[in-house]
Order: C-alpha cells, then structure tokens, then sequence
C-alpha cells in the first residue's frame, strides 16, 4: 500500500498524561497502521502563553515530565513504521487543538472521551464538546469503559 488511502494524512491526538487519554492509542496505532498516516501527538498546559516563556524552575522541571512523557509515547507508537512526532503547547486546551489542527494541516483528531463535566449529557466530557465546535476536520472520539473513565 503506498501513500494515503483514506484522505486523512495527518492525525493529531490530544494527550493529557491521563490514562483516560491514553485509551485512545491503540486504535490510533491501528488505524494509522492500516492507512498509514502520520501522527502528531499534542499535550496543552493550561496556562497563559505568556507563563509559558518564564518557567520557574518547577514548572520547567514539569515540562521536562511532559517531554519524556510524549516521548515515551512516541516510542510506543514507532515501531508501527509511520512518522509520529510530538508538540507542547499553553493555553486552553480546545482553543490550542483547533488551532494547532488549523496551522498544521491536520486532517483528522482521535481523541478519548469520559462524560464528564457540564457535556456529560451528550456522553462526552466539556473538552472534547469545545473541540467539536471548533475543529474545522472530523473529529472522532473512542468513549472509554467506565472503570477507565473513573480514573
């Protein structure tokens, strides 16, 4: 199989450090595997742009725990054979995902969903409803089991 089959070159999946997040990975890794895509991982702290550029020392010590965190997840997709790469950005969370989608040619989000927060009615968690209403690409969400929500 050469090159794209599906029209989705570009994956982005939205990582937060939780296992909740987590529970994507292995349908990403398969579909990515099957068509392959290329995957860019995003991990977004809440903070404001500008705390960004002034780390304290604890909080550039907890960035270097986000960059072995997504390299580590990187590592575990790479043997799949497609090119995965990693990004930190600040802000919030929805607004950083759509833009980053937008800015970077992203054609497709996976992400988990838990149902949780004032968006639980529609079964999904408040994160992934203000991605929907803000991505411009499909947006496919794997609801996890309960006992993995919960975490």
């Amino acid at each position: 199989m050469s090159g794209t089959t599906t029209g989705y070159r570009r994956i982005l999946v939205p990582l937060d450090g939780s296992l909740l997040s987590e529970y994507i990975l292995p349908q990403v890794e398969r579909f990515a595997s099957a068509f392959q895509n290329e995957m860019t991982l995003l991990h977004v702290v809440s903070v404001k742009e500008a705390d960004c550029q002034d780390l304290t020392p604890s909080q550039k010590q907890a960035r270097a725990g986000i960059v072995r965190y997504l390299q580590g997840a990187e590592d575990c997709l790479r043997h799949w054979g497609g090119k995965v790469d990693w990004a930190i950005r600040c802000g919030n969370p929805a607004d950083e995902i759509a833009s980053f989608a937008q800015k970077n040619d992203i054609d497709l989000v996976i992400m988990s969903a838990h149902g949780k927060g004032e968006a639980r009615h529609d079964g999904i968690g408040d994160l992934t409803s203000a991605v929907l209403k803000l991505v411009t690409v499909p947006v496919v969400t794997v609801r996890a089991p309960e006992p993995v929500a919960r975490l």
